[in-house]
């Protein structure tokens, strides 16, 4: 059985990132891989809704390799 795909989605403590991991986190044909520049309460509600928490700073080209490891689909919000 293939696994499902994951998806990254970048600016995930922002409106528009957290209102897409909270869809996607909806949705069981996918994964959700959220990256967040620091750890606080809204990285703990993007991993209460079932997404995977990354720190990540788009600057940082190490940090967004790692961040899009095993990743097929990438929202850059």
């Amino acid at each position: 059985m293939p696994s499902l795909p994951r998806v990254l989605i970048t600016g995930a403590t922002g409106k528009t990132g957290s209102a897409a991991v909270q869809a996607l986190c909806q949705r069981d044909d996918v994964l959700v891989r959220a990256m967040v520049r620091r750890e606080d309460g809204r990285a703990d509600g993007l991993r209460d809704l079932g997404a995977e928490v990354v720190l990540g700073n788009l600057d940082d080209i190490r940090q967004l390799r790692a961040a899009m490891g095993d990743v097929q689909r990438l929202s850059l919000i």
